[in-house]
């Protein structure tokens, strides 16, 4: 009988630091983004997983009850990466998941695991929309990719 268990993962890599320092709040469906990050090769350690962490710093004023910062993903299919020109237009990439927020100031570390990953080029953005601009220093989003085994 075959059993299913994690190799071990690969180290916890920083995507985003100075990049989501003071980002605005969103105001509408294509604001509040920070830039496209860099791109992420999956086509050689072909990783199924990826798990995100992401620690903002305490905020200024209370951000808004169901508050959240969303991850977007762009995609790269062909050989030939052709990512969007327009980093901030929501509608040319694809939203991935959201961390959720509380009413308060506090600073937060939060952690979304075992989302799937395309064999494949892929980047991610991210969405302010916890209705308070992020602090000005301290904040960071990270990644770690994994596998299953079967043993």
């Amino acid at each position: 009988m075959s059993t299913f268990k994690w190799l071990a993962p690969e180290s916890l890599v920083t995507y985003f630091t100075t990049e989501l320092n003071s980002l605005a709040d969103s105001t509408s469906e294509t604001t509040g983004f920070v830039v496209l990050g860099a791109e992420i090769d999956n086509e050689a350690n072909l990783f199924q997983y990826i798990s995100f962490e992401i620690v903002i710093a305490a905020q200024g004023s209370a951000r808004a009850v169901g508050g959240v910062i969303e991850i977007w993903k762009a995609e790269a299919v062909d050989a030939t990466p052709n990512y969007p020109a327009d980093t901030n237009a929501a509608f040319i990439t694809n939203f991935l998941r959201a961390f959720v927020f509380d009413a308060a100031t506090t600073g937060r570390r939060l952690v979304i695991t075992n989302v799937p990953l395309p064999p494949y080029k892929v980047k991610f953005q991210l969405r302010n929309d916890t209705g308070q601009a992020l602090a000005a220093s301290g904040n960071t989003f990270k990644y770690r990719r994994h596998n299953e085994q079967v043993v």
